[in-house]
């Protein structure tokens, strides 16, 4: 079992920009995988966040571990759009996908075995769809990676500010994306540090059928909930000691100021996102 980290401290451009930079550049990429069509616009999206992904100088192994479930979805999805029992009813049904087949584009289904066919038009498509997701996925972990995260939760809370004349907690919720982003990795250390204790004593997790594997977590996940509750009780206790909440003004220890360089890459970064989807929507 792998401790995630949330954060992997590098000297690069892409660690040194603007949180709410990373943010926007991040939601206007997302808009522009699901608007771009064709093969083309996909590929000058790929191709951005490849050299987003380079210049970031994160480990490659650290991303591509974090893919792994995607891996099997994706596998499972072009296989299942790939293989049908009627071809027609599958042209008819998505044919129509929206996106770009290629040259493979109007490609007839091929015959195999048991009256089953491949489809060539929908292998393509699924794998435009997968390309999409992966791109929106690995973006989420380039920003989430290169930025701490209270860099994070202090640009989300930039952009809830308006919501404070709503006399919505943008404080309150600011913290609790700090406290998530920051305990999850320490939760898992906790659960790895459980699970180790429990090996020790001779418990098996790997042995048996599915019920008895399923069983052998009970004495881990009970004490690592016991302790994941005690956790919380003495940060609630250490807030209190602080007087937190008693006031309402709130300060933070470096404030957010957008630099030269963070509004050059934020209007490059839009350019690069809109200009596919008028180009090659």
């Amino acid at each position: 079992m792998r401790i995630p980290q949330t954060y992997y401290p590098r000297e690069s451009p892409v660690h040194e920009l603007d949180p709410r930079v990373k943010l926007v550049l991040l939601i206007a990429l997302t808009i522009a995988l699901f608007v771009v069509t064709t093969w083309r616009g996909l590929g000058v999206l790929v191709a951005a966040v490849v050299l987003a992904l380079a210049a970031s100088r994160l480990p490659l192994g650290v991303i591509a571990r974090s893919l792994i479930p995607f891996y099997v979805l994706m596998a499972f999805a072009v296989v299942v759009n790939s293989f049908t029992l009627n071809p027609d009813v599958l042209a008819t049904a998505y044919g129509v996908g929206g996106v770009s087949a290629g040259v493979f584009e109007g490609a007839a289904p091929v015959a195999l075995v048991a009256g089953w066919h491949f489809m060539p038009a929908s292998l393509v498509r699924s794998l435009f769809y997968c390309v999409r997701i992966l791109c929106m996925v690995v973006a989420s972990l380039l920003v989430a990676y290169s930025t701490p995260a209270t860099r994070l939760t202090e640009g989300l809370a930039w952009f809830m500010r308006p919501l404070e004349r709503l006399r919505v907690p943008v404080n309150d919720i600011a913290l609790t994306f700090t406290l998530a982003l920051r305990f999850i990795p320490l939760a898992f250390e906790e659960l790895q540090e459980t699970k180790l204790a429990q090996m020790a004593r001779g418990a098996s997790f790997g042995v048996g059928g599915l019920w008895r594997r399923v069983n052998a977590w009970v004495p881990v996940m009970v004490p690592w909930l016991v302790s994941l509750y005690r956790r919380a009780s003495r940060i609630a206790t250490a807030m209190d000691v602080r007087a937190y909440g008693m006031g309402e003004t709130h300060t933070t220890l470096a404030l957010l100021k957008m630099r030269p360089a963070d509004a050059v890459m934020l209007a490059f970064g839009l350019a690069v996102c809109v200009v596919p989807c008028v180009l090659f929507a």
